[in-house]
């Protein structure tokens, strides 16, 4: 129990993309207990009945509030920085998938590299907030 465990996290754009990652992953012998996925099940829903939420406004909005800061405590208990978990939360409520991957040291550059081959978004953290508006 010793070793260190360190956080990668892969946003994605597409949580086809998202999937195949965490499949990716699992192929590489990581342990499905570290890996997790992370998205909005409500992005898809919300477009098809949009007018049953249209009075709703101001009570989505904050639920969408404490759904960012409780997804957002979750990834600092898990060992990411506030201002990284903020904007992670931020993202994947604009619709992205995360996926988190807890991991001893020797297992980062396989996992970097099957997040990218999935097209994780490399987080320049202004870029991906943009790229996922």
């Amino acid at each position: 129990m010793g070793e260190h465990m360190n956080l990668i996290s892969g946003l994605f754009m597409h949580l086809d993309d998202a999937k195949r990652a965490v499949s990716g992953l699992t192929q590489l012998g990581i342990a499905t207990q570290h890996i997790q996925l992370l998205f909005d099940e409500h992005q898809e829903r919300e477009h098809n009945c949009f007018h049953a939420y249209h009075s709703l406004d101001s009570a989505i909005d904050e639920d969408a509030d404490l759904a960012k800061s409780e997804l957002a405590s979750t990834l600092q208990v898990q060992g990411m920085a506030a201002d990284e978990a903020d904007l992670y939360a931020e993202a994947v409520l604009l619709g992205g998938a995360l996926v988190t991957v807890q991991l001893t040291a020797h297992e980062d550059d396989l996992v970097f590299d099957t997040l990218a081959n999935a097209r994780a978004i490399n987080l320049d953290f202004e870029q991906a907030l943009c790229a996922t508006v």
